[in-house]
């Protein structure tokens, strides 16, 4: 968090091992002193994240 910034966006898989990091990622940013500006998970196949990228 110190080299990148404080501030995070996850995007995740939207299964199990995608929903856990997520939470845990969201645990670590805030224990760090950081912010999660939003969490977004998509299906497996899904290969298209512009709009996403855009919102961020």
């Amino acid at each position: 968090m110190n080299k990148w910034g404080k501030k995070v966006y996850i995007v995740a898989a939207d299964y199990n091992y995608g929903q856990i990091t997520a939470q845990w990622m969201q645990k670590f940013v805030k224990d760090n002193g950081g912010e999660t500006l939003g969490v977004e998970f998509f299906p497996l196949d899904v290969t298209n994240f512009g709009p996403t990228i855009q919102k961020i």
